[in-house]
């Protein structure tokens, strides 16, 4: 049976994508079980206070007149098949396997700066073994001991996506999104962590195990609701997670350091650290610390 109306023809306008990835803060994964510290007079909130080294340098976007990256997909795998999506008959078997081979690479990642890389898709990204491979072996090279990927094309995007690889040992000082309040999920990808909830006083309220292994009380993600001290710890090499807060990201506002925690690279961060790891490895019942913090001078 024919179709009795009129079909319309649209034309395909090429488009070009500005391709201005930014930077993002630091990602949720740091250390709190010990007992409440004061290292801020009055118990007030520090706003961004703790050492820059802990905090991913705005170095790309807008501020820096990213130019437009037109998608060039005349070479690729799409573009060399019909509608059908039947192989293109015409192109040599050679070149097929070349594609083949290509297809096969990992992502294209730019290094925006020493804590961060950021994807060059214009479309979407696969997130597969070997890209979380590359970002294991970043944060196994970074003196932090954990590196971020950057998924999101700029400070605007709604909402904020990475990747964050961590090691054993890397501290993330607890701190929460309130200022311009802001939700975050996290979901374990690779190996495992634990997700610490605060009070005000820096007393842990909810400790939560993101593992894929099979686990009595463990999950695979979790969700926090806005202006909710936090942290995350990293308890087995290799650990890889999929981190998801809302936008647009502001350094000046993004994050509030809790005044009870010494920041990142402080005197006492690698103490309160394996403090708060041994905590949740007894609770958990996992095998002991693998690193040690370093001696006091």
């Amino acid at each position: 049976m024919r179709c009795r109306s009129s079909c319309r023809r649209g034309a395909m306008a090429s488009q070009e994508t500005l391709m201005c990835p930014s930077t993002t803060g630091r990602s949720s994964a740091e250390g709190g079980r010990p007992k409440a510290s004061s290292t801020s007079g009055g118990g007030r909130t520090r706003l961004g206070s703790c050492t820059p080294q802990s905090t991913v340098p705005l170095i790309l976007g807008r501020r820096l007149g990213c130019a437009p990256l037109r998608a060039d997909l005349r070479g690729s795998a799409a573009m060399r098949e019909d509608p059908s999506g039947r192989i293109d008959r015409h192109e040599p078997e050679q070149g097929r396997e070349r594609r083949r081979s290509d297809d096969e690479k990992p992502p294209e990642l730019d290094r925006v700066s020493p804590l961060a890389t950021v994807s060059r898709h214009v479309t979407g990204l696969l997130i597969d073994p070997p890209l979380l491979e590359r970002k294991v072996a970043d944060a196994r090279r970074s003196a932090r001991g954990r590196d971020t990927h950057i998924l999101h094309d700029g400070d605007d995007d709604v909402p904020q996506r990475m990747l964050n690889a961590l090691e054993p040992g890397t501290y993330v000082t607890p701190h929460r999104h309130l200022t311009v309040p802001k939700a975050e999920s996290l979901i374990v990808l690779r190996g495992s962590a634990a997700v610490v909830v605060f009070d005000d006083d820096g007393e842990p309220e909810i400790e939560a195990l993101l593992t894929l292994e099979p686990r009595p009380g463990a999950g695979v993600a979790f969700d926090l609701r806005a202006g909710v001290w936090h942290t995350m710890v990293a308890l087995e090499s290799g650990t890889v997670v999929y981190e998801m807060k809302g936008g647009p990201y502001d350094a000046r506002t993004d994050k509030q350091f809790a005044p009870w925690a010494p920041c990142e690279g402080e005197p006492g961060a690698a103490g309160y650290l394996a403090r708060l790891e041994d905590g949740l490895r007894e609770r958990f019942d996992l095998a002991p610390r693998s690193w040690q913090p370093p001696p006091r001078r």
